[in-house]
């Protein structure tokens, strides 16, 4: 549900009051997206089924895909054949019955309200709220803060991209299972936390036009961070537990101090020098191959450039 509060000259803001609110779909709708799962799930016990009667073969076992899946469809087994049409048979007897209440009716209004609205609803980037802004203030806010990092490239510059990560993709044995970089339009959220907010808001730029191949990135250098921490004893903490065990474990408190700091423009800060040092630096505690660094570097320079 959604309640709608004034906020300075920048709009008016809707706060949901609770983010899980799910209002009743379709039965169309409603019936699409259940055998759209029930599919998902079917198509997972077959791979589960295909594999346990059948043992990979060793080079395909001892494979890295770096978290890609195939996209092959699994075969149909046998086992499966009498599960699946009575699953699939329950989908087709599912019977309705029409439930009205206050809860529902109200959230069916704030849907109404926002899809009749002329204005763009923008998310805070910390909060739960919604901001309403008319389309010509969204439009200036997103465009400072695309051409305050970006500049505008020509088309060969996407095909490059392509091409490159085409060549990797070839040569980590991944390349049935890339797509490429797709054309997903940026945003911004609003930085309602921040001092001043309703006279100077800041935003935060979503980009999500990154290439795929980023997780072979992500794989590539945790296992070099890995093999660091383990050389250099640096304490890198992962998540909250062990950060809560670290604290436990800090003798005299009392005379300790924390100091809080913030990371602005992450991947822009990311200059060819900046990424240089830091190879050099991992290098002194691990060995990096050749062919790491080349798609090292062109992975992240994908994803801020």
């Amino acid at each position: 549900m959604l309640t709608l509060f004034n906020i300075g000259n920048h709009g008016q803001v809707y706060f949901k009051l609770l983010n899980e609110n799910i209002p009743l779909p379709k039965k169309r709708q409603y019936l699409k997206i259940l055998t759209a799962k029930v599919e998902k799930v079917l198509k997972r016990m077959r791979w589960k089924a295909y594999f346990f009667d059948k043992e990979p073969a060793t080079d395909q076992a001892n494979r890295n895909t770096f978290g890609f899946n195939t996209r092959k469809c699994p075969p149909k087994s046998l086992d499966l054949s009498n599960f699946e049409s009575e699953l699939l048979d329950m989908i087709k007897h599912i019977s309705f019955k029409p439930t009205r209440n206050q809860f529902q009716e109200r959230m069916m209004r704030d849907i109404k309200t926002i899809k009749s609205s002329q204005k763009a609803f923008i998310p805070a980037d910390k909060t739960r709220n919604f901001y309403q802004m008319d389309k010509t203030a969204y439009d200036k806010l997103f465009i400072q803060n695309v051409t305050k990092t970006y500049k505008k490239a020509d088309s060969s510059c996407y095909n490059n991209i392509n091409y490159e990560a085409k060549s990797i993709a070839k040569k980590l044995g991944i390349y049935e299972k890339v797509e490429c970089l797709a054309k997903p339009n940026a945003f911004i959220t609003l930085k309602d936390h921040k001092g001043n907010f309703t006279n100077n808001p800041k935003c935060r730029l979503i980009n999500p036009a990154k290439s795929e191949l980023g997780k072979v990135s992500k794989v590539l250098l945790d296992n070099i961070n890995r093999k660091v921490r383990d050389s250099s004893k640096v304490n890198q903490w992962h998540n909250t537990d062990e950060v809560v065990e670290w604290f436990a474990n800090i003798e005299d408190k009392k005379s300790c101090i924390f100091v809080q700091f913030d990371i602005e423009e992450f991947y822009p800060s990311i200059s060819r020098s900046l990424l240089d040092k830091t190879i050099s630096h991992a290098m002194k505690y691990t060995s990096i191959s050749n062919d790491t660094l080349e798609n090292h570097c062109f992975l992240l320079t994908t994803k801020h450039g």
